[in-house]
C-alpha cells in the first residue's frame, strides 16, 4: 500500500467514529484517579451522555468499567479494578 493510502486509512472516518470515541472513554477512565459522574465524563469528552452511557454499558458488560451505585445519586464510573 503506498503511503499515502496508508494514512489515509488511519484517519478517523465516519465509520470508525464510535471506535475513537470509545477508545476516548477508555483512556480517560484509566487516568482519572477517582470515579466520575456520567455528566463530568460527558463533558469532558464532548460527547452526548445517551453516548458515553452506552458504551459505559458495555464496558461494565465486558468487565472494563464498573458502576460505583453505592454513593450517592447519581451513580459514578471507573476503570474496573
Amino acid at each position: 500500500m503506498p503511503p499515502r493510502a496508508v494514512s489515509q486509512a488511519l484517519e478517523p472516518t465516519q465509520s470508525n467514529l464510535s471506535s475513537e470515541k470509545l477508545l476516548s472513554l477508555i483512556e480517560t477512565l484509566a487516568e482519572l484517579s477517582e470515579p466520575a459522574r456520567l455528566q463530568d465524563l460527558s463533558r469532558m469528552l464532548g460527547m452526548n451522555s445517551s453516548t458515553v452511557l452506552r458504551f459505559l454499558a458495555a464496558l461494565q458488560h465486558r468487565g472494563g468499567a464498573s458502576c460505583c451505585s453505592s454513593t450517592t445519586p447519581p451513580p459514578c464510573w471507573s476503570r474496573a479494578t
